[in-house]
């Protein structure tokens, strides 16, 4: 994922208690973000450059929680 991608993903994430649909191996799955359990989306350099772009790859850490 780039810098980029995180930065929108950072935005969804921000809205709590808001349902979204996750596909995962073609199964939709409605979650939320797991506000709980902070940070429920983080994300560290794949190579920590000096000056980061947008385009840069980070690794992200998410979490949810299944709504029903």
């Amino acid at each position: 994922m780039t810098r980029g991608e995180y930065a929108a993903l950072r935005a969804m994430a921000d809205q709590a208690g808001q349902v979204f649909t996750l596909t995962y191996l073609g199964e939709a799955i409605q979650v939320i973000w797991r506000h709980d359990d902070a940070p429920a989306l983080d994300a560290v350099d794949l190579i920590p450059f000096a000056d980061p772009i947008s385009t840069d790859p980070v690794v992200p850490t998410l979490k949810f929680t299944r709504f029903s």
